[in-house]
């Protein structure tokens, strides 16, 4: 049986080719015998008698049901990728922006201190500047492009101590079963990152059972002995551990299925939801090496499998250590290095308020030269601060030649995204990064851990 919403193209491709054309061909859903519908390719080629009239059609009918799904998990992979470059370019132009605007809210209320009634004013700047910042790190991490501090982690453990949260986020008509399997190895992930995601899952799954359900979180292990397609990537061949979380709710309808993880969308009802909580999901999820699935139909709930890879235990990735309370002041001469005209004149400003020397630079060639001059005057720099993302020499490539020049120069980035310098992955990942838009606490606190000191 032809699919109903095919039936009557193919019945109008068919009449036609019969009235003036000799070769069949279609392509639509026909029923399978367990009831499913098959994506098949029908061919022929029409015998007419000696004065036209079809009598026979010769052909064959082909079945591309799985040639269909690749061409669909392509089709999904390569939207879900150019709406997250898109994404990432955005938000990181929002990040500088919001840089300027965040750092001067911050001078605002520390010069009005003696005016509470201006103050104010200048606090909701502030506020609102870390919303802003809060949203664009929504979206990098969509983009896949947010800086994340990877730990090796075990996830049975992780998950334990999440469950007092997960219980006063449900509602006291869901049921929660957290299933884990014994002895998971570990995996090197964003702790933080990891728990958000897995709140945003678990709200989902609340949200999808308001008369109640039961919401289930399981762990268990796979192991791929050939790069295999998992959801809309590739995976390595090695081993994974899934998390997976799904609920007993309404479940996804199929035209919707192939949307979720896009940024914004979402079918609640407006100003019930952002539509970022699974873009989240799936960037942290892709930037973490893995692949995420989902498997739901209407009504009967919904799956959702986290495959996360696991790493030998010693590994670990370098990033900013927690960040100290008190503001630590310093004296060393830095060598500021920034394209953006607003972002760096605040820059040096900021660090010239914690005592540091500021060296500027609005380009990497421009550093280069300003290192080589305070080398040749005996002034050398202590630190090169530098952004990633700049036009022409970015922040790697400055730092190589940096530190071919003077070996052993302490470096920290700075950047809106840090997952890409435009030209591969970023090098040289003993350096930390500082991410924009950054307080002067922080930069003061970033600044004062390369140089191994602390608040007292």
């Amino acid at each position: 049986m032809i699919h109903p919403d095919d039936r009557a193209e193919v019945l109008a491709n068919f009449r036609q080719t019969l009235a003036s054309e000799d070769v069949w061909y279609a392509e639509y859903r026909f029923r399978r015998a367990d009831g499913s519908w098959a994506h098949v390719q029908d061919r022929g080629h029409l015998v007419r008698d000696q004065n036209g009239t079809p009598v026979r059609m010769v052909g064959g009918i082909s079945d591309v049901s799985s040639r269909k799904l690749l061409e669909e998990r392509l089709h999904n992979a390569q939207r879900l990728e150019a709406v997250g470059q898109l994404t990432g370019g955005i938000a990181h132009d929002f990040n500088n922006l919001l840089t300027v605007v965040l750092g001067n809210a911050e001078c605002l209320v520390e010069m009005l201190k003696d005016q509470p009634d201006a103050q104010i004013f200048a606090k909701m700047i502030s506020d609102a500047a870390e919303r802003g910042a809060d949203l664009t790190r929504r979206l990098l991490t969509f983009a896949r492009k947010q800086s994340l501090t990877p730990a090796a982690t075990e996830l049975n453990s992780l998950i334990n101590g999440l469950q007092p949260m997960l219980q006063r986020v449900l509602n006291r008509h869901v049921s929660f079963h957290f299933k884990p399997q014994p002895a998971l190895p570990v995996t090197m992930i964003d702790v933080a990152q990891m728990e958000n995601a897995l709140l945003n899952l678990c709200v989902n799954a609340r949200d999808a059972m308001p008369d109640g359900g039961v919401l289930t979180i399981e762990t268990s292990m796979c192991h791929l002995d050939k790069p295999e397609s998992v959801g809309d990537v590739s995976l390595a061949a090695g081993d994974y551990v899934v998390v997976s979380v799904s609920d007993t709710g309404s479940g996804i309808a199929a035209e919707h299925r192939d949307k979720v993880f896009e940024p914004f969308f979402t079918t609640k009802p407006e100003g019930k939801g952002s539509g970022l909580g699974l873009a989240m999901v799936y960037g942290f999820v892709r930037q973490s090496g893995g692949a995420i699935t989902v498997d739901s139909s209407p009504g009967e709930g919904v799956r959702f499998d986290l495959y996360l890879p696991v790493v030998e235990a010693e590994q670990h990735a370098s990033g900013l250590p927690s960040r100290n309370s008190d503001i630590v002041l310093g004296s060393e001469r830095v060598l500021l290095v920034e394209d953006e005209p607003q972002v760096r004149e605040l820059a040096r400003v900021s660090l010239e308020s914690l005592g540091y020397q500021v060296v500027v630079a609005e380009s990497g060639e421009q550093a280069l030269a300003r290192l080589d001059a305070a080398q040749d005057s005996d002034a050398r720099i202590d630190l090169l601060f530098t952004d990633v993302q700049m036009t022409g020499m970015n922040g790697p490539e400055l730092a190589a030649q940096a530190l071919a020049r003077q070996p052993g120069l302490p470096v920290l980035y700075t950047s809106g995204f840090v997952g890409s310098t435009g030209r591969g992955p970023l090098p040289h990942t003993d350096f930390p990064v500082l991410c924009k838009p950054y307080r002067r606490a922080e930069l003061a606190d970033a600044i004062a851990q390369v140089f191994g000191r602390t608040a007292h």
